[in-house]
């Protein structure tokens, strides 16, 4: 059941619209301006980011259900989101990537 769900996530994630860099650093200035709204679209843009960061680290998890492990990685990917202190979209998949491998390590 949880392989045929995290299928389904994957491909509604699929059709989100990722950001290019001119609409990144607007989108993270009006956040770190207190613009929530900014934030959201930053994480729904990078759902694809955090799915694939999960997908590498269900095999070793495998005692816990794939969509908690990609749970985890969203979760991680909002804590990347507010943490980081760059401005470029490369360095914030980057570190993003980074973050959330970080977190996933910790389960």
């Amino acid at each position: 059941m949880s392989d045929e769900l995290l299928r389904i996530y994957r491909g509604k994630i699929a059709s989100l619209n990722g950001m290019d860099e001119l609409t990144f650093a607007t989108a993270l200035r009006d956040y770190r301006a207190g613009n929530e709204f900014a934030g959201r679209a930053i994480s729904e843009a990078m759902l694809q980011v955090a799915l694939h960061v999960a997908e590498e680290h269900i095999w070793r998890l495998q005692q816990r259900d794939p969509l908690d492990v990609v749970q985890e990685a969203n979760a991680a990917l909002q804590d990347a989101i507010k943490c980081f202190s760059g401005v470029r979209l490369s360095e914030f998949l980057d570190f993003a990537r980074r973050h959330i491998a970080a977190k996933l390590a910790l389960l």
